[in-house]
């Protein structure tokens, strides 16, 4: 295969990663409409998400993970708490910080929207096994490897995995480093979880 046919191969295959990713991002943000209104929208969804499946709890990981100003992610969290979605309270050790936490509604709003979103999933996706995903996944993720290892300043890299809520660190495999940034996950009683793992 020609370099200029190869390079037409390779854009194709980002062009249907990018159209895959807009098309499963719209079906979701429809189908939970549908099912469960207009109570949240899909950044308000993962926001709750975030503060509920790991130990964020400040306003400036909100905004360092949403890649937003401190100004923006206190209005997003805000609009939650007024909701009832969500507690802001001060920190004890420092009046600056603000800690975060869900409501019990709050914690039940996340259960629904996810029951929902493991229900589109699975009707989307039935057709495919297991392994498939696995395989799929192994691919992209080690493209994301050779972009890390290409870099000039690896060190400085972070893909925030945590945001998607990956118990591997992409960047932490490939440089052998702690990542600059981690969302820990809440200690949820499984001690042999590496308290570490999501980067």
């Amino acid at each position: 295969m020609r370099l200029d046919e190869r390079t037409k191969v390779i854009n194709d295959f980002l062009a249907s990663t990018h159209i895959f990713y807009s098309a499963i991002n719209e079906l979701m943000e429809e189908q939970l409409r549908e099912d469960v209104g207009n109570e949240l929208t899909v950044p308000q969804y993962r926001l709750l998400k975030l503060v509920d499946a790991t130990m964020i709890e400040s306003i400036s990981d909100v905004a360092t993970v949403s890649r937003v100003t401190n100004a923006a992610a206190s209005k997003a969290v805000d609009r939650l708490v007024r909701r009832g979605l969500m507690t802001r309270t001060e920190s004890t050790d420092d009046r600056r910080v603000s800690l975060l936490s869900l409501t019990a509604e709050g914690q039940e709003l996340l259960k629904r929207y996810e029951a929902v979103q493991g229900q589109v999933l699975e009707s989307l996706f039935r057709q495919f096994m297991p392994e498939d995903f696995v395989r799929t996944a192994r691919l992209l993720d080690r493209l994301s490897a050779d972009i890390v290892d290409m870099e000039s300043g690896p060190q400085e890299m972070c893909f925030r995995c945590g945001i998607y809520f990956r118990d591997k660190c992409l960047v932490r495999d490939v440089v052998q480093r702690e990542c600059s940034y981690h969302l820990h996950k809440k200690d949820r009683g499984d001690k042999s979880e590496d308290p570490g793992a999501a980067g």
